[in-house]
């Protein structure tokens, strides 16, 4: 019964770590889509930094008013690029923190089932030991 017992603790325990592992991946996928976001939306703003500096260059060389302005046209695209790189740096540390957790839970939680299980057949162990000296002395008072 005790054996069901803890057969029962561990298939508990194999299905919790699953699940965990499950929304591990599922957290996973989500990070990596908002990094595919961020990369895009970066490489956006790349491509339209070089359409505005190859627009300006045609229009009338590489003085110094054009690259100011050329600054100042792709200034808030650059911001907007750092923020975008910001949130994918957050959401990828918020990932990694949260999967660490997991990991840690998931450690202890097999660390305790297979602890109990240890107690368990060491118990068993013990009271088999015992009947069979029981068994022994009444064998011998024979």
């Amino acid at each position: 019964q005790e054996r069901t017992a803890v057969d029962g603790e561990l298939a508990s325990a194999l299905k919790a770590a699953r699940a965990q592992l499950a929304s591990e991946a599922e957290a996973r996928g989500r990070s990596e889509a908002v990094f595919g976001e961020g990369m895009a939306a970066a490489q956006e703003a790349a491509r339209s930094c070089a359409s505005k500096l190859a627009s300006l260059e045609e229009r009338g060389g590489a003085s110094a008013h054009i690259a100011s302005e050329a600054l100042d046209a792709a200034q808030p695209e650059l911001e907007a690029l750092r923020e975008g790189v910001a949130k994918v740096v957050e959401a990828l540390q918020q990932e990694r923190r949260s999967r660490t957790e997991s990991d840690a839970r998931l450690r202890d939680d097999f660390r305790e089932a297979l602890q109990k299980e240890i107690d368990a057949r060491e118990e068993r162990d013990a009271r088999l030991e015992e009947q069979l000296d029981e068994e022994a002395k009444a064998r011998q008072e024979v």
